[in-house]
């Protein structure tokens, strides 16, 4: 199951686990920073307290599951000069779900607005694993221990692979990460203590400034 909030949060409930994929099964995000305001969900468990929520839109659900008709979830959100919108799209049987994020700047005058989307892993019923990032494929990991307690090829995953060229990632303490976003500047593209067992989380970001009237999209896929 895959559940997207009116103000962009992610969660996600995979067969066989009691518990969502993300901490309190809500503490995964869409934020956009721009003059000097981080903007995001009104509420993520554990998670930043700094942010201004999203003012909800619209949200709307379609499909059938298909490869040729996805369920999707259009979710619209706005703020002073800014308007996103957020499509979440499942094909039935995948191990992934795409996302694309549209930021539009409604004001006059440029502004840089960078995204992040991150998480707090609760990776099959466990607040505690490793972490990777892979440089050929951009895609940051939250690692599942294996049956004798260590990170291997047997061990689940989920992770964030970047669609869209020129992000950046970060893996760490869950904490770290949230005051990474909290900081509104690029995340520092670091795996930190990967291989230690640990509460941990992960996010992609872009940066771009946009013009005047204009839009730009990001693209990612969440994978279990």
């Amino acid at each position: 199951k895959i559940d997207i909030s009116e103000t962009l949060n992610c969660a996600v409930d995979h067969v066989g686990d009691v518990s969502g994929e993300f901490y309190g099964d809500t503490a995964c995000g869409t934020f956009v920073a721009a003059s000097g305001v981080l903007y995001g969900p009104a509420s993520v468990p554990a998670g930043p307290q700094s942010q201004t929520p999203w003012t909800p839109v619209s949200q709307s659900q379609t499909g059938t599951g298909t490869a040729t008709d996805p369920y999707q979830i259009t979710t619209v959100v706005s703020t002073t000069g800014l308007q996103v919108t957020q499509l979440d799209s499942y094909v039935t049987g995948e191990h992934h779900y795409r996302t694309a994020t549209t930021i539009e700047n409604t004001t006059d005058t440029a502004v840089e607005a960078p995204l992040y989307h991150a998480a707090d892993c609760y990776l099959g019923d466990s607040d505690h694993g490793f972490g990777s990032f892979d440089a050929t494929t951009g895609a940051v990991t939250c690692v599942a221990p294996d049956s004798a307690g260590n990170p291997s090829a047997a061990s689940r995953i989920e992770q964030f692979t970047p669609v869209t060229a020129g992000s950046n990632h970060l893996y760490a303490g869950y904490s770290e990460v949230w005051r990474a976003v909290e900081s509104q500047q690029p995340l520092p593209n670091e795996v930190r203590n990967g291989d230690m067992l640990r509460d941990n989380g992960m996010g992609l970001s872009w940066t771009s400034t946009l013009a005047a009237h204009t839009s730009t999209t990001y693209e990612m896929t969440t994978d279990f």
